[in-house]
């Protein structure tokens, strides 16, 4: 579009200096007056028809309405001369003038136009840009916090010691036996954040690595997927509770995004328990769910039933 307004622009520039030019060339000589030869062959045309018409008025008095006819047609004919009396025939330089300034004006009126609807689509993309940058801040922001939550509790599962020995029976299947099996720690949940590196879902531009799922629901309770002790109850932030339950030997699950925790350290808990109450996000209870094996993080979604 700028590019058409400028073209439009330098032709009306064009078309300026033509008529500019033309102008001074013009010749006021240059418009003549209608040949007299062609009023005079009307003059002789009325007069003709004027003494035909009298004839006829005298030869027929009582023929009316042809003699109405007549008088019509000549004071057309009168009113036609008159008209061609002031008529003037322009000359070639008059009639270019006369086209180029047609161009000109058209030209002008493309270029209001062109101007205004580009004013109108900078300050709408200029509305986009600011648009885009905040969403890109939020974003941005969003990001920052996953990879603090990764960092964070990253750090709290290097201070968990590595072996534990169970106090269960011999016919406890453990975390491991129960691989593909185990319960979602959210009822009637959906998967809302996949496990590892992806696009972000409010824009494909922006990627973020998630150390675990995230999981929604319209039901808030969190329970544990297994048998266990917990072993951390801490505030990844003023509204984020972690909750974190040792399995067997080295496996742990991590339950964040928790508006409070009803157990704490030490407390021992069974598959399904009630371990505290997760946060609304817009209208629906998500939870942020990791699973460990040692300093290794693993996939959960892999160990979940139904998946």
């Amino acid at each position: 579009m700028e590019e058409q307004l400028e073209n439009s622009r330098d032709l009306s520039v064009t078309l300026k200096k033509e008529i500019e030019l033309l102008s001074k060339q013009k010749n006021k000589t240059d418009n003549i007056k209608i040949q007299e030869s062609e009023t005079n062959q009307l003059d002789s045309m009325i007069i003709d028809l004027t003494q035909q018409a009298w004839k006829k008025k005298l030869s027929e008095p009582n023929n009316d309405r042809n003699n109405a006819v007549r008088k019509s047609y000549i004071s057309q004919l009168i009113k036609y001369r008159a008209t061609l009396q002031n008529q003037v025939i322009l000359s070639p330089t008059d009639s270019l003038l006369l086209s180029k300034n047609h161009s000109l004006t058209l030209e002008e009126i493309r270029v209001d136009s062109l101007t205004s609807e580009l004013l109108k689509l900078k300050e709408k993309l200029k509305n986009q840009i600011v648009s885009t940058q905040k969403t890109e801040a939020v974003l941005n922001q969003k990001t920052s916090l996953r990879e603090s939550l990764n960092e964070k509790i990253a750090q709290l599962m290097v201070g968990q010691p590595q072996v534990y020995t169970s106090n269960y029976n011999s016919n406890y299947r453990s975390l491991e036996d129960e691989k593909g099996f185990i319960p979602w720690p959210l009822t009637d949940a959906k998967m809302k954040l996949r496990y590892g590196e992806q696009k972000h879902p409010e824009d494909n531009k922006v990627t973020f690595v998630n150390s675990g799922i995230d999981m929604s629901s319209n039901s808030s309770e969190v329970k544990s997927v297994h048998n266990g002790t917990v072993i951390t109850v801490t505030n990844i932030s003023p509204t984020n509770t972690a909750v974190i339950i040792q399995h067997d030997n080295d496996y742990y699950s991590v339950y964040s995004n928790l508006l409070s925790a009803n157990k704490r350290k030490g407390d021992v808990v069974g598959v399904n328990e009630n371990i505290g109450v997760c946060n609304s996000i817009n209208g629906e209870y998500v939870l942020h769910f990791e699973l460990w094996q040692g300093k290794s993080n693993l996939n959960p979604y892999q160990w979940l039933k139904n998946n």
